[in-house]
């Protein structure tokens, strides 16, 4: 199991550094994309969901190239992500679904990246983990981002949420940056 969760954490870093390698330009100025530095932590974040997480569906928020969903794959999780910025996906290590309802998430295959706004999803139903590593710079976006998510959320749901903005009424922290919902 180690072999392959390498080989995942190798497969994330090295599409981290070519995200990090591109022009500043291609990246928007309106996004936050994750450093390599930051596999380490999310790694941990992602041990700790897993254990205490009813199920194996997890749902990167702003996956950019889905590096952190490599991660989790490596960690046996079905993985599944949401982006909104088509000039990072150009350099996606996931097949990117576009023009998809977010409704049909969970009659698809695992490994897919949906081209779709994460304020418009309906439903995280059937996700176990949601990750967001705060992916708006704005931080009215993010509050904004934080609360539609909550609101989405069963009971029980582990949210990983680097960087929060909002309040965390009806979670149980778990970990540093790690909840789930109670109520």
């Amino acid at each position: 199991m180690t072999e392959v969760v390498d080989a995942y954490a190798t497969l994330a870093y090295k599409a981290t550094i070519k995200l990090a390698s591109l022009n500043p330009k291609s990246q928007g100025k309106q996004y936050h994309h994750n450093t390599p530095c930051e596999l380490g932590r999310a790694i941990d974040e992602l041990n700790v969901a897993k254990k205490h997480a009813v199920g194996n569906r997890f749902i990167d928020i702003g996956c950019g190239i889905g590096n952190v969903m490599a991660l989790a794959e490596g960690l046996g999780m079905e993985v599944f992500g949401i982006e909104i910025d088509k000039r990072t996906l150009r350099y996606a290590i996931y097949p990117v679904v576009k023009n998809s309802y977010l409704s049909t998430l969970f009659e698809l295959q695992s490994g897919l990246i949906f081209l779709n706004d994460a304020l418009k999803l309906t439903s995280l139903k059937g996700f176990s983990i949601v990750y967001s590593f705060s992916p708006f710079l704005d931080p009215e976006l993010e509050v904004a981002l934080e609360r539609h998510l909550k609101s989405l959320m069963g009971v029980g749901t582990v949210y990983i949420c680097n960087f929060r903005q909002d309040d965390m009424d009806g979670f149980k922290e778990i970990d540093k940056d790690v909840w789930r919902k109670e109520k």
